[in-house]
């Protein structure tokens, strides 16, 4: 196995041929994880989701300004956070900075809060949203339909439907905080 240490990272950065075939396996394993326990998708989703995310990587690397490999893997599951489960950025304050920092300083201690939070999501929803709030919630926030798409599909005015997600989000941030997770509404 190969040292991945800051001098890796800098090939990667460099578009080194033989440090990204080294990298390949370790960062789609990393992506895979990442997707599928977003609960979004299944395995074979999950797979397609990692492949696309890496096959962009390479163009997105040298922005990231990363040091290390124990960053690098952070910075990937912060990218695939922020594009995968947009619909925090509704619902929280966390941002994609705050997640990387999470993730670089205690990556175990940031991967349990990911994990106590997305465990908690879906039973907010299920427990505090009504079965077309719950479909909303799907379509709009997680798959990240239009609303304008969604108000034909459901026959209902556009400012209507703008009116049932505030309620819906609200409702959902409700239930973060009574989930003991109110310091995502921090800045």
């Amino acid at each position: 196995m190969t040292v991945r240490g800051e001098e890796f990272v800098r090939l990667l950065n460099l578009g080194d041929e033989s440090t990204w075939a080294n990298a390949f396996q370790p960062i789609y394993a990393v992506a895979w994880k990442t997707y599928y326990k977003l609960g979004h998708a299944t395995s074979k989703e999950a797979e397609k989701l990692a492949f696309d995310f890496l096959k962009k990587m390479p163009y997105k690397i040298s922005s990231w300004k990363i040091k290390n490999w124990e960053e690098l893997k952070a910075t990937v599951i912060a990218e695939i956070l922020h594009d995968g489960i947009l619909f925090l950025r509704d619902l929280t304050f966390a941002s994609l900075t705050n997640w990387k920092k999470m993730f670089s300083e205690n990556a175990e201690e940031a991967k349990q809060r990911l994990i106590l939070l997305l465990t908690s999501i879906r039973e907010i929803a299920s427990t505090y949203l009504n079965d077309f709030e719950r479909r909303l919630y799907m379509e709009h926030l997680v798959f990240r339909k239009a609303l304008s798409v969604l108000s034909l599909k459901y026959e209902l005015d556009l400012k209507v439907l703008k009116g049932i997600c505030s309620e819906m989000i609200q409702k959902l941030k409700n239930g973060l905080t009574n989930y003991g997770l109110g310091w995502l509404f921090q800045k």
